[in-house]
């Protein structure tokens, strides 16, 4: 890395001057960027503080934050933080990722002719991917061990050696990579099923597992261990083999913090894979009734309105099933005749489907819409206002959330920002 990036490392100050004066030249006779003059101290600065726009006053920031830099650190402090960040292309940040994706092996296994080839990414990991580019690639990784052989490193059949060396075709897969819980998982499939990141599926997968992108979740781990927590403190452990699912945000912002889709992600042995939370929805049964509240609220109805709850209570459905629609109260109370607040103490059942009458279920239906509820509520059964339709927690939480907001709805979100390689926000 330091023959082909720097070599003169070990003796400036932070800048190079000779370097800057060779690129120029360089640049100038090609017509093109053919050659950088920055250090390997400017580049860590550049990629970790001050980015890569390509403006004097950021040039001019860079090499005073550089040359600070180089007074604070050991020159092996330096290069060693710039090698754990660098990017490789391929998704790799770091030469360890580097060595594993490309190479399937460890930094400290590799040759001379590997090296090479790793070193001479940096300059331009998407032009020089040599599992996308060979030809540019093979010819990028000969400079590499031409300069290596100039500078006395390796002999000249050393050089003849690894230029016979193949270069990557295929890329390894870390297992890292892989997916280990259900909220890491639910931004890998909203990401891959983004337009912006892609017209097509294998667009979008070669930006978010090759671009080099850097994605910025609203996981909150603490929120995560508490959730996890919870669903097995109150999940029953019987024979009936209930799963507990949960979603968790905040109110005002959308920022999912904590997610748990099922007993446990992955595929082994009372695992699953699929998301509960987020993929398939369940009968909400009295939670729904929340929304029946808000539609007569809206309706301009109080706490203080009498609603009848008695029961049994038999509701004519035509067209529906069954006709008549009978129902009752839990534990087979007879309710009474009293208002919103009492029956909504008692989550009469009664009550509210009648209440979802004086309002009109369509207008139920449109109330938990606004809230954030995106399941498909078209078909308005009289008994809706007892939560038949299958709901995700996600949609819940998100709908439970707009009360909380003040009765603004907000989408939940898992990401706050993307960013490229190079730290502009590009979502």
């Amino acid at each position: 890395v330091l023959v082909v990036e720097d070599e003169g490392f070990y003796d400036h100050n932070g800048i190079d001057a000779k370097a800057i004066g060779r690129a120029f030249i360089r640049n100038v006779s090609a017509g093109s960027i053919e050659e950088g003059g920055s250090t390997i101290t400017q580049q860590l600065i550049k990629n970790g503080v001050v980015g890569s726009d390509r403006k004097l006053d950021r040039k001019l920031t860079e090499a005073a934050v550089a040359i600070r830099l180089e007074r604070q650190l050991t020159k092996d402090e330096i290069l060693t933080a710039y090698l754990n960040t660098v990017y490789f292309g391929g998704g790799a940040y770091g030469v360890r990722a580097a060595a594993e994706i490309f190479y399937g092996t460890t930094p400290d296994q590799l040759d001379w002719g590997q090296s090479a080839m790793l070193a001479s990414l940096i300059a331009n990991p998407s032009r020089y991917d040599p599992t996308r580019n060979p030809d540019e690639a093979h010819d990028r990784r000969d400079i590499a061990l031409d300069r290596l052989l100039d500078t006395g490193h390796i002999t000249e059949a050393q050089a003849e050696y690894y230029r016979s060396e193949p270069i990557p075709q295929t890329r390894f897969v870390p297992a890292e990579w892989e997916p280990t819980n259900y909220f890491i998982e639910e931004v890998r499939r909203q990401l891959l099923d983004d337009p912006r990141l892609g017209a097509t599926p294998d667009d979008r997968a070669e930006a978010l597992f090759s671009g080099g992108l850097r994605v910025y979740t609203t996981y909150d781990p603490e929120a995560q261990a508490a959730a996890e927590a919870a669903t097995r403190r109150y999940q029953p452990d019987d024979e009936r083999f209930f799963v507990s699912a949960l979603a968790a945000l905040e109110p005002g912002t959308g920022r999912v913090r904590a997610l748990v889709g099922g007993p446990g992600f992955g595929t082994g042995p009372g695992q699953y894979e699929f998301n509960i939370a987020t993929q398939k929805g369940r009968p909400t049964g009295s939670a729904f009734k929340a929304y029946v509240l808000a539609a007569a609220m809206e309706k301009g109805l109080v706490p203080s309105d009498q609603v009848n709850g008695t029961g049994n209570c038999t509701f004519d459905n035509p067209g529906g099933f069954p006709d008549p629609y009978r129902a009752s109260n839990f534990g087979g109370s007879g309710g009474s005749v009293s208002t919103i607040r009492s029956q909504t103490l008692r989550s009469s059942n009664c009550a509210f489907l009648r209440l979802g009458q004086i309002v009109g279920i369509s207008n139920v239906a449109d109330t938990a819409r606004a809230l954030g509820i995106t399941s498909d509520l078209s078909d308005l059964p009289i008994s809706l206002p007892l939560g038949p339709k299958d709901v995700t927690p996600l949609d819940m939480a998100t709908a439970y959330a707009s009360f909380a907001n003040d009765g603004v709805q907000v989408d939940p979100i898992f990401v706050d920002r993307i960013e490229d390689r190079e730290g502009n926000i590009i979502l």
